[in-house]
């Protein structure tokens, strides 16, 4: 009992502190999971992350945070996995995505294209006449579910249809035979 009849207040029965740590990893790494070593106060500690984990993912790992009076009165350590994207590739909250531009020619007529993802190349089908800025989605393919490392998400692929800088004449006038043959089907 102290002045004024308060009470003094204990911290709760001498627990450490949380401590928060921000973690970046690469895409890789997140997309294997990995094991980090860092530096907590004037420890070292090991730190697992599971395969499929997000960005922006908490982790609470018991016991790792600031010393207490006992090992289990230990506060725990909070870490923020930032994820670091490639130029090739980035994951959302939707899943893996890749950007990949394709040539008219490729737009119009469809064909097959590619995505390496790491160690493995994954095949896709492009439709014929597909619009620039459509996403096609391939089941499976993508980025692991985090703790079940064995099931898949999808990977979208992002398509961009680039525009050829010149044509040759014959092109060009290939290209007014289609216009008008679209024009007569319009009418």
């Amino acid at each position: 009992e102290g002045f004024g009849g308060g009470r003094r207040s204990r911290r709760s029965n001498n627990r450490g502190s949380d401590l928060r740590y921000d973690l970046s990893i690469t895409l890789e790494e997140a997309f294997r999971g990995t094991k980090r070593e860092i530096r907590v106060g004037m420890r070292t500690v090991s730190v697992d992350i599971p395969a499929g984990v997000k960005p922006g993912q908490r982790m609470k790992l018991k016991g790792l945070g600031q010393k207490g009076m006992t090992e289990e009165l230990n506060g725990d350590l909070l870490l923020t996995i930032d994820i670091l994207d490639t130029e090739e590739l980035f994951l959302d909250q939707k899943g893996l995505h890749t950007i990949k531009r394709i040539s008219l020619y490729d737009a119009l007529l469809g064909g097959k294209g590619t995505v390496e993802l790491f160690d493995k190349t994954i095949r896709y089908t492009i439709p014929k006449c597909v619009q620039h800025g459509k996403v096609l989605r391939i089941r499976g393919k993508g980025f692991p579910m985090y703790n079940n490392p064995h099931i898949f998400g999808d990977l979208y692929v992002n398509v961009f249809v680039e525009m050829p800088d010149k044509l040759t004449d014959e092109q060009l006038e290939l290209v007014e035979k289609m216009k008008k043959l679209s024009n007569e089907n319009e009418s």
